[in-house]
């Protein structure tokens, strides 16, 4: 809750200095900034969500997908965070086994 309440904050500080900076700001520019940052609040809410999925350790790929998806994360934004933090992707049991993600060690 705490994270939307400061996203939208963010967005409106966003909005007013891009949008009354000057006179020769465009109405496009300003919606394509708020496009882009919207973007990257999503990605981080993402990443903030996938470290919690995995911090007590790896979790099957389908439990993985299913609670990303609950959460209303785009397959898009979860590959794209994922790849940002390192998530290690194995499967688990040789040929027909189980995929699993986990966290990056931190050693």
């Amino acid at each position: 809750m705490k994270m939307i309440f400061l996203s939208i904050a963010m967005l409106v500080v966003v909005i007013s200095l891009s949008s009354c900076k000057s006179s020769t700001s465009s109405f496009d520019g300003d919606v394509r900034k708020m496009a882009e940052y919207l973007c990257q609040i999503q990605k981080l809410e993402a990443k903030e969500a996938i470290k919690e999925l995995l911090k007590n350790g790896p979790v099957d790929s389908t439990e993985f997908d299913e609670q990303i998806k609950m959460l209303g994360i785009s397959k898009r934004t979860a590959s794209t965070a994922r790849k940002e933090l390192g998530i290690k992707v194995r499967r688990v049991g040789g040929k027909g086994g189980k995929w699993e993600m986990e966290l990056p060690s931190t050693s």
